[in-house]
């Protein structure tokens, strides 16, 4: 059970033990330990080689057992062959955790590599915990603890379980480019110890973890059940959104290829997830578009949008985008109608919703003004904001205005309508160039906390699914009023 796990010492070490360094900075743990220097761990750092006597600095040890001081946590870095000996030492030593990171083991689908990694289940069993092999182990920023020289530390309320090593490092690149800070994160490869299911059920409990996301590729035999009990139990607390791959033949065929794990029909999955109130996504750019939005509360209140948006052909393709995903475009009250052509001119404008604005929407206080009198309307459940990022440089350009100066406003506005709606606001950014000033658009909306997304589809598509995880919290107040 995880509450025998201490997961202080596997997210917080004192010390670590980096065994398999090396003169080559890309061999072995050479990577692992020129992180933690990086990185700036605080802890106490132990490289082990056998020959070697100093590296970037620390003392070398010829093997773990010779480190003269108490270990929480080892990095492993050696040919699979290896790994059942230093396990033994880092038994000898007492050391609670270790990680390994080498490959070859069952994931290969050998003999010789099943044979191995059943050497280092019998050697670690009741002795020592395992996480990995095949793994590039945890991301902490909190404890500048992480497996790449330049991962960023600021800190978040997302954690993420991936049972992908590369897929782990991508995950942190996407979502540091949407301004959202990881909490925790842990690659477990070939999960032969410690599972998915420890670790869910211990970010379940995490008070610093409010967001729950998993890249999945299949479990262990008899595994599934207490993952979809401790998934049913979270949902109630918190979100989680599961990526279960090998949805295909040949993706479940190179599921077990690559960390070994069974990934069972993905009809059955899917169906489960969803009654356990789990977010299933299909992709990387679905994971991060969920966080983004659900990291903005509140939950919508229901699927009735209020859109602003630029030009009459945006504000048609928004609407049609928004109601395929099930979500609503109801009429605003037509008091709200009448004060909106206070700011706006009747020629050529929506009013009735969507809500065009037009060459207007390059002023920042005609968005805020007409934004507020959209989300005070009590049909409105949320407000999606359309912005044609290629309009506003040119007009910038063509009217001498001060481009960053225009970016900080629209900013503050999106900042204003959060606090004055109370609503939940989404952002789409149309037509946006590779250039400083596009991304710098891009990075002062997400720094107000308003999710910022690349096409009106997948803001429609986010919204969607934050709709379906409100209907099931409501329909268990619903159950529990009963």
């Amino acid at each position: 059970m995880s509450e025998s796990i201490d997961f202080e010492k596997i997210f917080r070490p004192r010390s670590i033990a980096v065994v398999g360094v090396s003169n080559d900075r890309i061999k072995g743990a050479m990577g692992f330990l020129h992180s933690l220097v990086r990185l700036g761990y605080p802890g106490k750092v132990y490289p082990v080689h056998p020959q070697m006597k100093e590296v970037l600095g620390f003392k070398v040890y010829p093997n773990v057992s010779s480190i003269p001081h108490t270990v929480d946590y080892a990095i492993i870095g050696l040919p699979a062959a290896l790994v059942p000996a230093v396990l033994e030492d880092c038994i000898r030593k007492q050391i609670p955790f270790a990680q390994i990171f080498s490959s070859g083991f069952a994931e290969i689908g050998t003999k010789e590599g099943v044979a191995l990694q059943e050497a280092v289940v019998s050697t670690a069993r009741g002795k020592i915990r395992i996480i990995g092999p095949n793994c590039m182990g945890v991301y902490h920023p909190g404890a500048r603890l992480g497996f790449e020289p330049e991962q960023p530390l600021d800190r978040g309320n997302v954690s993420f379980i991936s049972q992908s090593g590369g897929l782990a490092m991508s995950f942190i690149d996407h979502v540091s480019d949407r301004k959202i800070g990881v909490n925790k994160l842990v690659s477990l490869g070939n999960a032969c110890d410690l599972k998915v299911t420890d670790f869910l059920e211990y970010l379940g409990k995490d008070p610093e973890t409010a967001i729950v996301s998993i890249y999945l590729e299949g479990l262990q035999e008899g595994e599934h059940g207490k993952f979809f009990a401790l998934a049913g139990r979270m949902t109630q607390r918190k979100p989680l959104v599961l990526w279960k791959s090998g949805y295909t033949e040949a993706g479940a065929r190179a599921a077990m290829s690559h960390t070994g794990s069974m990934a069972g029909s993905y009809a059955m999955w899917r169906s489960i997830a969803k009654q356990m109130g789990m977010i299933v996504v299909h992709n990387m750019e679905e994971l991060v578009d969920m966080i983004s939005t659900l990291r903005q509360p509140p939950l919508p209140a229901g699927d009735n949008l209020g859109i602003i948006a630029f030009g009459g052909g945006t504000c048609v393709t928004t609407t049609d985008a928004c109601t395929a995903q099930g979500l609503s475009v109801p009429p605003l009250e037509e008091e709200i109608q009448r004060k909106i052509l206070e700011f706006v001119p009747e020629e050529g404008t929506f009013r009735v919703n969507p809500v065009d604005l037009t060459a207007w929407i390059i002023n920042p206080h005609t968005t805020r003004n007409v934004g507020l009198l959209v989300g005070s309307d009590p049909k409105i459940d949320a407000l999606l904001y359309v912005l044609d990022v290629e309009y506003i440089v040119r007009q910038c350009e063509r009217l001498s205005l001060d481009p960053e100066r225009l970016i900080r406003g629209h900013a503050k506005c999106l900042a204003d309508l959060i606090k004055s709606t109370g609503k939940p606001i989404v952002s789409v950014l149309q037509k946006i160039r590779d250039g400083s000033l596009a991304i710098a658009m891009r990075a002062q909306f997400q720094e107000t906390g308003v999710p910022v997304f690349p096409t009106v589809d997948r803001a429609a598509k986010a919204l969607a699914r934050a709709g379906e995880y409100r209907s099931y919290l409501r329909a268990l107040e619903t159950e529990k009023a009963k």
